[in-house]
């Protein structure tokens, strides 16, 4: 054989080797999630009020190049311009949002991500000064990065992450220095995980959330966990587990850690400290406290009840680690009727499903967008959130948990674009590890939240052992909460069908969108578990339909414990006629307020705006809110619908009501209720109804001056209104 025929042969066989085999990126290798990134926490910071803890968000250095290999060298980097963090780059200048439902924005071809759009990827930087760095541990803690980045700290570097809606949070003490250091991340728009993110909405990248710098001392408390059985008559068990952690050398035996249980008054409730006596610290809870606590006032969406919780750590009697946070005494639990059973009483769920979207600032939301989000929640009657399809903003959670939003917490896994049958990555051995990863972070994360009811496996992720596994993971970390997934095949191991079982008549292994008829059908069944409609009544368009019989029919049936509204708001995005979005719309309220209108220079954009073809349109518009969250009429609809009173007039010559009310745990003395009688349009008589009836009752009240003397050629029209009597 010639050496031409040898080169020629030799060059066949490279050519021909698999292109995993080649190209092995970090960010096109699922079984590669993270590098020296800390196991995942309990959120412990909102704000930077403690002395340990600095926020990194503001202006950060920012150079965007179109896919990997554009990156220069990492001393040849140079930063022409500034980004605001947190913040999503497509809103701030830098190319453009992309709107899909199911088809991914790349080829095909897990885990690689070439395609069409290339793999952009975005290089922040940023200095921050540190001091007193002897005997500390530092931490730098990314609430939320899309898709995967590499971290570096001083020109070193740290380590790598995915999972776009999780923490990722780094220990960077061995890189720091007194005085100023460099903190610098390489940010890719697509990985493998993106694979698992292919949830319905627009694709943006970036830093979206706050960014904490975290000191310690060696010994600290890493995690902590409560949980509160209740034992009846508001008695309750105080359980609280600790974690802590050595992170260098230093002997415990003059250690204390302590804890204080306030009400809101400031009562104590409990309180105590004691010696880390373990030798050793080890991987599991390393200081368990039990206390039985006798007449609490339990946590309820309907009766917020918070208790404050004060840990600390000493060291020779002075604190040295300690953080606050609130904690809700309640129980969820599943009844022999297949009821949802919050606090002991069946409770249906009234909700919608809520996409993390922002008419300006996209992926990044506002902390006043937040808390003006949950308040609507709470005026329209809509008692639960579906985190669709990821979990929230850490802040949203300690909004629900003090405003009373029951919220069911989904894991970062959509993988709709792979369908759900032989390819489906539910299905694969291989990318096990990512899903179970993603759960996990999440139920570290959220456990501590009395506003969280139920971990969900995620959205239109197909079915298979790779769910079992997230089953088994969540409830070796948490037993207290059911979990829910949507897919009604084998295997199920789950504790709430979310849909499937039936639908158009006949069975269906996975959908959701049943009808009334569908449901009542469901509802007769004699179901292993209870059914959570967890996507119905899509509200695109003007109206959301015949939703007053879905009401109906989760009330008649034990079993059907609700449903969440696809969805809360709609997604556009505010664009001027001249072609401005994003940041670059200074005058947001009088953009917004032009959006209304049908000859105004702004309007809500869509799929195909932003040159973001192929897309899917007009599809991201399904909300009961307009993307400011202006209330529509489909507002109205949901509000009357979900409503905890019920009105009925049942003896028009008498004037007797029937009142039924259908709260948990709220007497009806609470509130005003008042009536007005309408003659063809006019208002001829008006009065209030005195009003004291207990939970989940009814009964029958006589409307004082009630008025008798119809005409028959005219209409006549009872309106009531129950309105609370102090602002919640």
């Amino acid at each position: 054989m010639t050496f031409k025929k040898i080169f020629l042969l030799a060059l066949i066989i490279i050519i021909s080797i698999p292109e995993k085999i080649i190209a092995q990126n970090d960010w096109e290798n699922e079984q590669v999630t993270q590098i020296n990134k800390e196991a995942p926490t309990s959120t412990m910071y909102y704000d930077d009020n403690l002395e340990n803890v600095e926020l990194l968000n503001g202006k950060w250095n920012f150079s965007w190049y179109a896919n990997p290999s554009d990156v220069p060298a990492y001393d040849k980097i140079k930063f022409e311009n500034k980004v605001e963090v947190p913040g999503a780059w497509q809103m701030q200048g830098f190319r453009k949002p992309i709107y899909r439902n199911t088809k991914y924005p790349f080829d095909v071809n897990p885990p690689f991500v070439k395609g069409m759009y290339g793999n952009p990827v975005g290089v922040y930087e940023r200095t921050f000064s540190v001091k007193n760095l002897e005997n500390k541990t530092t931490y730098v803690r990314f609430e939320s990065v899309s898709s995967a980045f590499y971290l570096w700290v001083n020109d070193q570097k740290v380590g790598y992450s995915q999972d776009s809606w999780s923490p990722a949070q780094f220990n960077i003490t061995k890189y720091l220095k007194e005085g100023d250091n460099t903190i610098r991340l390489q940010v890719f728009r697509w990985s493998d995980g993106s694979y698992l993110e292919d949830q319905d909405g627009w694709r943006m990248s970036g830093i979206f959330r706050d960014v904490y710098l975290i000191s310690k001392p060696e010994i600290h408390i890493r995690d902590y966990f409560v949980t509160t059985p209740l034992k009846g008559n508001n008695n309750t068990d105080f359980n609280l587990k600790i974690d802590l952690l050595n992170s260098g050398n230093a002997t415990q035996k003059k250690y204390k850690l302590g804890y204080l249980l306030t009400d809101k008054e400031g009562k104590e409730i409990g309180c105590s400290e004691e010696k880390i006596a373990k030798k050793e610290l080890s991987q599991e809870w390393d200081i368990e406290i039990n206390k039985a606590i006798t007449n609490v006032k339990l946590w309820s969406n309907e009766k917020p009840n918070l208790y404050n919780l004060h840990i600390y750590l000493k060291k020779k009697n002075k604190i040295v680690d300690e953080f606050y946070t609130h904690i809700g005494f309640r129980e969820i639990k599943i009844s022999d009727k297949k009821e949802l059973l919050l606090n002991g009483k069946p409770i249906i769920l009234k909700g919608v499903n809520a996409v993390e979207h922002d008419p300006i600032f996209g992926k990044y939301i506002p902390r006043n967008t937040i808390e003006k989000k949950v308040k609507l929640l709470k005026q329209n009657n809509i008692n639960t959130v579906r985190t669709s399809h990821y979990p929230a903003e850490p802040y949203f959670y300690k909004l629900c948990d003090e405003y009373g939003i029951l919220v069911i917490d989904e894991a970062n896994v959509e993988s709709h674009g792979m369908k759900y049958s032989e390819h489906s990555l539910a299905k694969k051995e291989n990318w096990q590890k990512s899903h179970v990863e993603r759960i996990e972070a999440m139920v570290q994360r959220d456990k501590n939240h009395p506003s969280v009811i139920m971990w969900s496996f995620g959205n239109e992720a197909g079915n298979g052992k790779t769910m079992s596994a997230m089953n088994s993971k969540t409830k070796e970390l948490d037993t207290t909460r059911p979990t829910h997934y949507h897919f009604a095949d084998e295997p199920s191991d789950y504790d709430v069908y979310g849909g499937g079982i039936w639908k158009y008549g006949e069975k269906h292994k996975f959908g959701r969108y049943q009808s009334v008829d569908d449901m009542i059908h469901i509802g007769k069944l004699d179901l292993d578990k209870p059914f959570l409609l967890n996507e119905y009544a899509h509200a695109m368009g003007n109206a959301v339909g015949n939703l007053q019989e879905y009401v109906d029919a989760f009330e008649k049936y034990p079993a059907l414990i609700g449903g969440c509204i696809w969805d809360w708001s709609d997604q556009g995005i505010t664009k001027s006629l001249n072609g401005d979005f994003g940041t670059k719309i200074k005058d947001i309220d009088k953009a917004h307020a032009a959006c209304l209108k049908p000859t105004g220079n702004y309007f809500w954009g869509y799929g195909g705006d932003f040159d973001d073809g192929p897309n899917n349109g007009n599809f991201v518009l399904n909300g009961i809110m307009f993307p400011d969250l202006t209330p529509t009429p489909k507002t109205v609809e949901v509000k009357k619908a979900y409503q905890d009173i019920a009105f009925k007039l049942k003896n028009t010559k008498k004037g007797i009501i029937e009142i039924k009310n259908k709260y948990l745990f709220t007497d009806l003395s609470e509130f005003d209720v008042t009536w007005q009688l309408l003659e063809n349009g006019q208002i001829i008589k008006n009065g209030i109804v005195d009003v004291n009836l207990p939970a989940l009752q009814a009964q029958d009240f006589k409307i004082n001056n009630w008025y008798s003397a119809f005409h028959k050629d005219k209409e006549y029209v009872l309106q009531l209104e129950a309105k609370t009597k102090q602002d919640a």
